[in-house]
């Protein structure tokens, strides 16, 4: 018996860890993809946003225990959001790992980490079920995509931007992304244990679990915030719901306890929520940030936005007759989740607390779906007599059969998309060699760069040095800086506003490299630059 479950366990940990691996399988291509003589910066998402979680990593393995600006020179401000970031940078330290290395391995283990989560859920939601339809379900809310047909040789799909429809959108390479799903579906599990068990667990017990389960959803608020919405709001309707169901069974001690619980937990996220608005509210990173996220409200139809959930959602039906037969906490949790997802989407409750109705969609949603989906095709079978297995069996490899070659297409996406693969995704080792320099240069002072190719993300990764411009999310003033940025490089500044302009900024080291498109000329004009490293890449001037 111990054997067969170990086996189990061993298979589940074995998909855990495939899934890991396909998550980076894009930056893995990528990389062997280099060009001779470039380095490869594995840019696995939008690559900017890459450079800006890199920063923490590396600021992390300088020592640093919060992050803080590095895309400005005039800016003071700190980025407690980053934590995680910062926390992982401190292993890379420990472990003698670069932060492109430390990025991808927390992406590996948190990918890992989160299938074994969501295997653990299903256990639970379907606890009468055999392990093999388990693991089935796992495998659909994994591999489930969106309808589709071919038509002129192409396929099309029923999907918008920022659904979760296909595996590469639903696992995306983003660590705290990756880190909010882990801890939402463990303050799921505690909540479910908490109610399941209100009757009979000791008050040391209880305070434990609220205390975890606060501190879960508070963590979630504090590096991702509005991803905590969807999964609190489930967590409170559930609560609500269990509280009014105790209370007409007249145990009110255990409601009361309940009660508590949701209060606590409650109090605490609204207080960490105004706690850091007041601390964003005044800084660039949040103006630009709102400004971004408000023009990003999409309405693809109600038509395209179910049909981006596919064969699982018709399936889904089939199995609402099973799911509420046999009720469980996790089965209402997830079933209020995914109304208050899709409910929220639908509305302009993102515009209230400035972002984008994308937010509220999550790849939770899918295990829901995938249990529905499972019971319905079960349902199914049951009505067909002595070939219900092979029924299963068919349905379950033909649902995964059927999302191959969406995937296959969203991989193709992924490994094509110029936000991903950008112009500085490969970078000339000389360029790369420059910037490690200016880390060993003993002098303090920040570093000029043009924002032509945005290498101003890149730089604070690599030489820790802050940069005058970086982008216009995270610098002050960007496009003011950007314009007199390249004015000195174009030379169209008189040698004492040059002067003035470096010394004002602390200004001390003056770089440019082969890819911008800037003439070196005009720098060589300037007398007090001296030139202090170069190859064939990079040219770095000092301010004497």
């Amino acid at each position: 018996m111990e054997k067969n479950v170990w086996n189990k366990n061993i298979f589940i940990l074995s998909i855990a860890i495939i899934v890991g691996i396909l998550t980076m399988l894009h930056v893995i291509v990528g990389y062997a993809k280099s060009p001779h003589g470039a380095r490869y910066l594995w840019t696995g998402h939008y690559y900017l946003d890459y450079f800006y979680y890199l920063t923490p990593i590396a600021q992390g393995e300088r020592g640093a225990l919060i992050s803080y600006q590095q895309g400005a020179t005039d800016d003071g401000t700190v980025y407690p959001h980053l934590w995680p970031y910062i926390i992982i940078g401190q292993i890379g330290r420990m472990l003698n790992l670069t932060p492109v290395t430390a990025f991808w391995l927390s992406v590996f283990l948190f990918s890992t980490v989160t299938v074994v989560l969501i295997s653990i859920t299903i256990k639970k939601i379907l606890n009468r079920e055999s392990f093999w339809l388990q693991t089935a379900t796992l495998f659909l809310a994994l591999s489930a995509g969106p309808f589709w047909l071919v038509n002129g040789g192409t396929i099309k799909t029923n999907d918008f931007w920022y659904s979760t429809s296909t595996f590469f959108r639903r696992f995306e390479p983003i660590p705290h992304h990756l880190l909010s799903t882990i801890f939402i579906l463990l303050g799921f599990i505690i909540f479910s244990d908490l109610i399941e068990k209100r009757s009979d667990l000791k008050i040391s017990n209880w305070l434990k679990k609220t205390f975890l389960m606060t501190v879960l959803f508070t963590g979630v608020l504090s590096f991702n915030s509005y991803s905590v919405v969807v999964p609190f709001l489930a967590i409170l309707l559930t609560g609500t719901f269990y509280i009014f169901l105790t209370l007409f069974k007249q145990k009110k001690r255990s409601a009361v306890k309940l009660f508590f619980a949701l209060t606590v937990c409650s109090i605490v996220l609204v207080a960490v929520a105004m706690a850091i608005k007041m601390f964003y509210e005044k800084t660039t990173f949040l103006g630009a940030f709102k400004n971004t996220e408000s023009i990003l409200h999409q309405s693809p139809g109600l038509k395209t936005f179910f049909l981006t959930f596919g064969p699982l959602f018709t399936l889904s039906f089939f199995g609402i007759k099973k799911f509420f037969s046999r009720f469980n906490v996790l089965k209402f949790i997830f079933l209020l989740s995914f109304i208050v997802s899709i409910s929220l989407y639908n509305s302009s409750f993102d515009k209230i607390i400035g972002t984008h109705n994308g937010r509220f969609l999550t790849p939770l949603n899918y295990i829901l779906l995938a249990s529905l989906s499972i019971l319905g095709i079960k349902q199914i079978g049951e009505y067909l007599g002595r070939v219900k297995k092979l029924f299963i069996a068919v349905a379950v490899f033909g649902l995964l059969f059927y999302s191959i070659p969406i995937h296959f297409q969203a991989f193709q996406l992924i490994t094509n998309d110029q936000n991903i693969s950008s112009p500085i995704s490969y970078l000339p080792s000389g360029i790369i060699d420059g910037f490690k320099m200016l880390d060993k240069f003993s002098e303090k002072g920040n570093v000029l760069i043009t924002p032509s190719q945005f290498l101003g993300t890149v730089i604070p990764v690599y030489s820790g040095r802050k940069t005058y411009v970086a982008r216009q999310i995270v610098t002050p003033n960007y496009i003011d800086k950007n314009i007199r940025t390249s004015n000195f490089y174009l030379g169209a500044m008189s040698k004492d506003e040059a002067y003035d302009f470096l010394k004002k900024n602390d200004l001390k080291f003056v770089v440019l490299t082969s890819i911008e498109g800037y003439d070196i000329r005009p720098l060589y004009q300037y007398p007090f630059l001296k030139e202090i490293y170069k190859n064939k890449e990079i040219v770095i001037f000092e301010l004497t």
